[in-house]
């Protein structure tokens, strides 16, 4: 007794696949450039770099430091790059120079180092000092 399956249920199978994949596929989509609205950078003519803030009043958008991708959060007062310590690891950067850095939260301890390249949107940017946050070591 080999029974075939009904047709009509492998097409309301196929259906609902698709319409849960598709709905997955749209609120990933949508979470995504919600955290990041700026993943390519608008350009002016005169060369600008305007960025829109994401859903939490930041300005986070995609460049690279070294050729390697990576989501910058930009703060409009910081003096260099701000590294955390898990990206530094992925980046093959590494440090003996300590310095204490003052944060909203306190004093911290960073590692200075150089970065070679930064490229935001048209800036590119050679030699640029940043700081490795010890503060994410998990």
């Amino acid at each position: 007794m080999n029974r075939r399956p009904d047709p009509v249920l492998l097409l309301l199978a196929c259906f609902w696949l698709l319409v849960l994949g598709g709905s997955w596929w749209v609120a990933d989509y949508w979470m995504k450039s919600q955290a990041n609205p700026n993943p390519r950078p608008t350009i002016t003519a005169v060369g600008e770099v305007v960025l829109e803030r994401n859903r939490e009043g930041h300005y986070v958008v995609s460049g690279e430091i070294n050729g390697y991708p990576v989501t910058f959060m930009i703060d409009t007062g910081a003096t260099d790059v701000a590294l955390s310590a898990r990206l530094a690891r992925k980046l093959g950067l590494d440090s003996n120079e300590k310095v204490l850095i003052k944060t909203a939260n306190g004093t911290a301890t960073g590692f200075v180092v150089r970065l070679a390249t930064v490229h935001l949107g048209n800036i590119d940017m050679h030699n640029v000092d940043a700081t490795i946050l010890r503060i994410d070591d998990g």
